[in-house]
C-alpha cells in the first residue's frame, strides 16, 4: 500500500481551491496595507477585523482538512476493513471526478473483491477550478 504524506491532505486542498486562498491572503495585506496608512479607529478597527477573519479562514480550514485527511483513519482504511468484515461478497463501486488517489490502495487492500472504478468527470460539464 501506498504511503500518503504527512501533509498530503491538506496540500491538495489547497491546490484544488488555491484560488480562494490567494483572495484571503491578498485581502490580509490589503488590510494590514491599509491599516498602516489610515488613522482613522473605525477603519483600523475593520481591517483589523477583515485580517482576524482571513487568518481564521486560512488556519482553521488548513488545520481541519490537515486533521481529516492526513491525521484520521480516513486513509489508512481501517474503518473500511471493520464494516466490510463478515461479508460473503465483495463488490465494490469506487466513484470519483476526475482525482482518483484511492483506488489502488483499495484494490490492494480488498484484492479479493471484484471492482468497478466509476469516474464522472466531464470536462465540458464540470469547468470549476477545483475539479480541473
Amino acid at each position: 500500500m501506498r504511503t500518503r504524506g504527512n501533509w498530503q491532505g491538506m496540500l491538495s486542498i489547497v491546490r484544488f481551491n488555491w484560488p480562494f486562498y490567494v483572495t484571503a491572503i491578498c485581502l490580509g495585506l490589503v488590510a494590514v496595507s491599509v491599516f498602516l496608512k489610515v488613522d482613522s479607529t473605525l477603519v483600523r478597527w475593520s481591517c483589523g477585523l477583515m485580517l482576524v477573519g482571513v487568518l481564521h479562514f486560512i488556519v482553521i480550514s488548513l488545520w481541519v482538512s490537515h486533521l481529516v485527511y492526513d491525521r484520521s483513519d480516513l486513509y489508512r482504511w481501517n474503518w473500511l476493513s471493520r464494516a466490510m468484515a463478515g461479508a460473503e461478497t465483495r463488490k465494490m463501486v469506487f466513484c470519483h471526478s476526475g482525482f482518483d488517489e484511492s483506488s489502488l490502495d483499495l484494490r490492494e487492500r480488498f484484492a479479493d473483491s471484484e471492482w468497478v472504478i466509476l469516474d464522472h468527470y466531464d470536462e465540458q460539464l464540470m469547468s470549476e477550478a477545483s475539479i480541473k
